[in-house]
């Protein structure tokens, strides 16, 4: 199960209050009947308001072809020196540039390189920060402010970040309540807050906010920021067993147009496919994966790619494919691995070792969990984490693994990897204790 990462991104305004005035008031003179023209203006103030229209167009074009240029010369500094740069020359706080930053940390979250996103957010928010009210509206700018700051918690919590996160979310509601009330502005802080939930494992309260954003996109007819939100919403009614998360991807799926949403698509149909078979429907799930190859491949991302590979040898093994899911699943396990998707690295280690198991190869699941305990204490991980790797380890040694205990230790290290603070389950704990030599 997937949730996406982005963010509608945001139109700049005008730079003043009284030239948003000035640019709709020339487009009205443009569709007026000439002799219209001078009863509501004299001619020496038409001029002006034409010139002051035309030198805030060519500034906001300006602008905008110049912020992939200076978002690089941001990038190739280190963070103390971008932000000297942010802080004394004018020409690095601008509307564009703070969009250009937002937007390349969103490509680096899709690239599986979220401190990079971290970063290039950071510096977005201080952009955003110095924007002077002077140039631009001081709603649309408290608004945007708690765009990027939101953008900026949501980066924290694709890095595993969750305390970040939760502050940097909470500076973005802050500034939200001096902006505009847009509601839309308030639907995409409740979808990140929700994802934020999913990431701590409390999935009720995600799927609260969620619920709330989607009621959002709903009455503002945002079909595009609909879909995305039901793609996220998926993950806490399913791995919650809180509401029919089938149902919700197929909705989010009929939303979406796969020629002009291809990254959209395919996660919503990559939801539909995975709940397909985690519902015990693998043969419909593996012919909708037929259909929707082309859609992984048009995504055109390393996301896609790894995840295509993934559902498939999740659903050879649900269809009694054992030796050709083990195949798969060894190959894909090198992948994440090299290409440092640490959950994922972990989430397939297991889907491996149960298929091992199941193939009574247990020796082979036992050194897979051993070497996937090293690799843990080698990322930092935290120690409940540990302890259900050395659970599963244990229990693969003295022969009392089972596939089912695998697959609630999948859970729970899908739940927790973000939050130390959760607990094993019950079945677990229990385990846990069992296995402790008596004194």
């Amino acid at each position: 199960m997937i949730s996406d990462t982005t963010a509608p991104a945001q139109s700049p305004p005008s730079y003043l209050t009284e030239d948003v005035a000035a640019l709709d008031l020339l487009d009205r003179l443009a569709e007026a009947e000439p002799p219209r023209v001078m009863d509501w203006f004299p001619e020496t103030q038409l001029v002006e308001i034409v010139a002051t229209a035309e030198r805030l167009r060519c500034a906001e074009e300006a602008d905008r072809l110049t912020a992939p240029e200076l978002a690089q010369a941001l990038e190739r500094h280190p963070e103390t020196r971008a932000r000297m740069l942010i802080n004394h020359q004018a020409r690095f706080r601008t509307w564009s540039l703070a969009e250009e930053l937002i937007e390349r940390s969103r490509r680096a979250i899709f690239g599986n390189d979220p401190f990079r996103a971290v970063r290039l957010s950071r510096l977005a928010v201080a952009v955003a920060d110095h924007l002077d009210f002077g140039l631009y509206p001081k709603g649309l700018t408290f608004d945007f402010r708690a765009r990027a700051w939101s953008n900026l918690g949501n980066s924290y919590r694709c890095a595993s970040q969750l305390k970040s996160a939760t502050a940097a979310l909470d500076r973005a509601k802050d500034l939200l309540l001096e902006g505009t009330g847009d509601p839309l502005e308030e639907g995409i802080l409740l979808s990140l807050d929700g994802s934020l939930q999913t990431d701590y494992g409390r999935y009720a309260a995600a799927v609260g906010f969620l619920e709330g954003a989607c009621s959002i996109y709903r009455e503002l007819d945002e079909d595009v920021c609909l879909a995305r939100t039901l793609i996220k919403l998926v993950t806490p009614l399913h791995f919650g067993s809180l509401g029919n998360g089938l149902a919700v991807a197929r909705e989010a799926e009929r939303l979406l147009d796969p020629e002009h949403q291809p990254e959209l698509f395919v996660l919503a149909r990559h939801n539909h496919i995975v709940t397909l078979a985690d519902s015990g429907r693998p043969e419909q799930a593996a012919m909708l994966l037929e259909a929707s190859r082309k859609y992984y491949r048009q995504a055109d991302n390393a996301w896609a790619i790894v995840n295509l590979g993934w559902v498939e040898a999740q659903l050879s093994a649900a269809l009694g494919n054992l030796e050709e899911a083990e195949a798969a699943f060894a190959v894909l396990f090198d992948e994440v691995v090299a290409t440092g998707r640490r959950l994922e690295s972990a989430l397939v280690a297991l889907d491996l070792s149960a298929c091992r198991l199941a193939l009574g190869k247990t020796r082979e699941a036992a050194d897979l969990a051993s070497s996937m305990a090293e690799m843990l204490r080698s990322w930092g991980a935290h120690s409940k984490a540990h302890e259900a790797w050395a659970l599963l380890h244990h229990a693969l040694k003295i022969e009392r693994a089972s596939v089912e205990l695998i697959r609630e230790i999948s859970l729970f290290v899908r739940q927790s990897w973000s939050n130390p603070e959760l607990p094993l389950s019950k079945k677990m704990s229990a385990l846990s204790q069992a296995f402790q030599p008596s004194r």
